[in-house]
């Protein structure tokens, strides 16, 4: 699969639903209108540091994927709304997470370990 997003310029939700990356891939930091990116049910267990630059989003699922932690630069996100982890490995949420202050809807349900 060719994993080069990064042409998709205009794209806003984007859904690697079921996937076989491990992590997300690199091209996709560079969407700088997408605004929803759902990971659920994925292999994805690492997100980079690069969210960051993902300064437009709104809305990151991680619900049952095998992510374990959360990069302290999510809380740079400043136009994030939704978080929801339910179901998924995540272990604890970075202190970073305060920063957020447009959050309006957190869910972290553990899941299965």
């Amino acid at each position: 699969m060719d994993d080069d997003f990064s042409k998709l310029e205009n794209l806003e939700d984007l859904s690697l639903e079921y996937n076989s990356f491990d992590k997300i891939p690199v091209s996709i930091f560079k969407l700088k209108n997408l605004k929803v990116l759902d990971l659920r049910n994925s292999s994805i267990s690492t997100i980079q540091k690069q969210i960051e630059n993902l300064k437009s989003l709104e809305t990151l699922r991680i619900g049952h994927s095998k992510v374990k932690c959360l990069p302290d630069e999510i809380g740079n996100l400043k136009k994030l709304k939704n978080l929801t982890a339910e179901g998924s490995l995540l272990e604890s949420l970075p202190d970073t997470i305060g920063n957020l202050k447009n959050l309006e809807w957190l869910s972290v349900k553990e899941g299965e370990r």
